[in-house]
């Protein structure tokens, strides 16, 4: 999977400002892939400018257009494009510092210990939030790069005009509880994403972790090594995919973390001592 992120920075077609808390980018789709597999490390607020586009992930889909706005959880997804009209998207890329840097608890005035994990999340826009949106457009367009102190009343501001909705408040409760909790934050990011054909090293990013220290915790919350850990999960959900679907197996093995089908037979053999075809049969007949 390619990290999407990282293919943004590396873009000098983009107009795009770069803070330690976040990066701001006005994406104009150059990809001409239908369905397009990606993960980033960092979590997104995107705001449609112009035609339409899909996010699917393990457990939810979200499909915006002009004027429409979507929270995605850092991690792994499948884009959906639509080529009907030119695509372009406000991208605000939140990085780990962001809550440390605008005080997240004194926004939402309380303590939040943990906040249910979600994958997508629509926002709720208001004039204020739209207006903000275009202010964040015309700061991408100067000559001169805005100044830091600027760019902090600019994201003050974003969580002030987030909060005035009642339901975009799961957002901001989020941010604060899986920076408060790193524990937490490896077990959900892992449980959301292990299907995907990530590598270690890419999971260690999007725990906020060296790889040397994402393997030490790692083992200590699972009680296992990451490579066994995956290996299962996949298998486990690759049999779900088989009884529940009748996806190709190409399909299954793609959608189970796994770009080799034959590969993935292997392992599925070795796992349940049977063909992925031999397992459907079996399953489906009962």
């Amino acid at each position: 999977m390619e990290n999407f992120y990282d293919f943004i920075q590396l873009n000098s077609g983009f107009k795009k400002i770069d803070m330690t808390s976040l990066t701001l980018v006005e994406y104009n789709c150059p990809i001409e892939q239908e369905i397009l597999p990606v993960w980033t490390p960092h979590d997104v607020l995107v705001y449609c400018l112009s035609g339409k586009k899909t996010w699917i992930t393990c457990d939810q889909s979200a499909t915006i257009t002009k004027g429409q706005s979507l929270f995605i959880t850092k991690g792994a997804q499948i884009v959906q494009q639509s080529f009907e009209d030119k695509f372009c998207l406000l991208m605000v890329f939140i990085k780990e510092r962001f809550k440390e840097i605008i005080q997240l608890q004194k926004v939402l005035d309380t303590q939040m210990v943990s906040y249910p994990y979600f994958t997508l999340c629509p926002v709720e826009n208001n004039p204020a939030l739209l207006t903000y949106y275009q202010s964040i457009l015309s700061l991408l367009t100067q000559t001169v790069k805005p100044s830091l102190h600027l760019m902090e009343i600019k994201m003050l501001e974003m969580v002030h005009l987030l909060a005035q909705q009642p339901s975009n408040l799961p957002i901001l409760q989020y941010l604060y509880a899986k920076v408060s909790d790193q524990e937490d934050c490896l077990q959900k990011v892992m449980l959301h994403n292990y299907m995907y054909n990530l590598q270690l090293a890419d999971y260690a990013q999007l725990c906020n972790r060296s790889l040397a220290s994402f393997k030490r915790d790692f083992t200590k919350c699972f009680q296992v090594s990451p490579g066994k850990w995956l290996t299962e999960q996949r298998m486990l959900w690759a049999a779900r995919l088989l009884k529940n679907t009748q996806y190709p197996i190409s399909q299954v093995a793609f959608d189970s973390g796994y770009e080799d089908p034959s590969h993935f037979t292997r392992l599925f053999k070795k796992h349940f001592k049977q063909s992925p075809g031999t397992y459907r049969q079996q399953v489906q007949s009962l």
